[in-house]
């Protein structure tokens, strides 16, 4: 996608390691049902799917939390990058910078919205 255009990759989404990795952190944080390594070691929990709704819900969250601590420090909203790009005298350079900045927001952005549509998915 272009991010210029608005465009977001339909297949953004947390790499299935970072997932993996937060399902385990959290088996052992919630005590569902014993020590971590030993329910995976077992092959009772396979951390790359879904564990269980709150294990789940705690992954979601630890994920966004991370996310949005990455947009934050940006000064501008990604669609305030986008109308700067298309409207604004701008250099090659500053060009350049601006569509890399805006192609981060852009990553960011979609991923904050999977985990947003996952989270509204899970049963409270």
């Amino acid at each position: 996608g272009n991010c210029v255009s608005g465009e977001a990759a339909e297949t953004s989404a947390p790499s299935w390691r970072l997932l993996a990795t937060l399902r385990i952190l959290h088996l052992d944080e919630e005590g569902e049902g014993g020590e971590a390594l030993k329910l995976i070691s077992d092959a009772k929990v396979d951390p790359r799917r879904e564990v269980s709704e709150s294990n789940e819900a705690a992954v979601l969250a630890t994920v966004k939390t991370l996310l949005e601590a990455m947009l934050a420090p940006y000064p501008s909203s990604l669609e305030a990058d986008r109308a700067r790009l298309e409207g604004a005298e701008l250099t090659g350079g500053q060009r350049a910078c601006l569509t890399h900045v805006a192609s981060i927001k852009q990553v960011i952005e979609a991923n904050l919205a999977w985990c947003n549509s996952r989270s509204a998915g899970l049963v409270s």
